[in-house]
């Protein structure tokens, strides 16, 4: 579900992170087994920094379709409001969670949300943003690159981390954290894939009165897996109102769910 913070950087260079609301790739460099209190407070300024990354991206997007006055407000009130979520993000165990920096990504949508609303923008509108953020930065990622992260999402030692992962996730430790159980492939229908009961990115927007914007967060995944080649299939999320997340993956295999498939699903389940 989330690539390493090295990675994330170099992500951001030009754009939003992709943070599918349900499942993300695990990040292969992290460091499972430390004590979870104060994970944010450790991290503040990795954390501020990242985003303030992100908003340069976002400025620039904005500025484009809305004007720079718009793009200036709407960024500078966006930093602001990071700034002031980022204490009161939910334990969900630190650097032993896998996946524990997406929740400060949730903050990320929160912070531009609210002045999205203000000026008239809806969750489409950032959604959309992210999205073809997402796609910009993709394009300029060597193919080679993109294909190693892809073969790394297959290893052996990539589906051990994830099965451990998701078997640690149901202790439910943390009632703010995520849910999931590991589902072993067939070899022909997926290789692997996820079932997702709860979310804490979904957890989060509901907290923050901004369960609008959640269900386009999860059609990231579906840019991410067509630039690896992991061939992500999916029914639906949590966040658009189906009961589960169902993420299948089958290495090499077309991905043919994104921005319009998963927009009409999300208006048809009355996002």
């Amino acid at each position: 579900m989330t690539d390493s913070l090295m990675t994330r950087r170099a992500f951001l260079s030009q754009g939003l992170v992709s943070a599918g609301g349900c499942a993300f790739a695990l990040a292969l460099g992290a460091t499972p087994g430390l004590a979870g209190g104060g994970y944010y407070q450790r991290h503040r300024a990795e954390l501020i920094k990242t985003f303030e990354d992100t908003n340069q991206g976002a400025a620039q997007y904005l500025a484009a379709g809305h004007g720079k006055a718009l793009a200036r407000e709407v960024c500078a009130e966006a930093s602001r409001g990071f700034r002031e979520l980022l204490p009161g993000l939910p334990e969900v165990g630190g650097e032993q969670n896998l996946m524990v920096e997406y929740v400060s990504v949730a903050a990320w949508y929160v912070a531009y949300y609210r002045p999205f609303l203000k000026r008239g923008l809806s969750a489409e509108d950032l959604g959309r943003m992210i999205y073809q953020l997402n796609l910009m930065q993709y394009k300029s990622t060597p193919a080679a690159q993109l294909a190693r992260q892809g073969r790394e999402r297959f290893s052996p030692a990539y589906l051990v981390r994830m099965k451990h992962w998701a078997a640690w996730t149901q202790e439910r430790r943390y009632p703010a954290n995520w849910v999931a159980r590991f589902i072993q492939g067939d070899g022909q229908g997926f290789d692997y894939g996820y079932d997702y009961s709860q979310c804490a990115l979904v957890k989060y927007f509901q907290a923050h009165d901004a369960t609008a914007a959640a269900p386009y967060v999860c059609i990231n995944d579906f840019a991410r897996s067509k630039a690896y080649g992991t061939g992500l299939s999916r029914q639906g999320t949590l966040a658009m109102g189906y009961p589960r997340c169902d993420f299948r993956y089958k290495q090499g295999r077309p991905v043919t769910q994104g921005w319009q498939s998963e927009v009409a699903k999300i208006k048809k389940m009355g996002g």
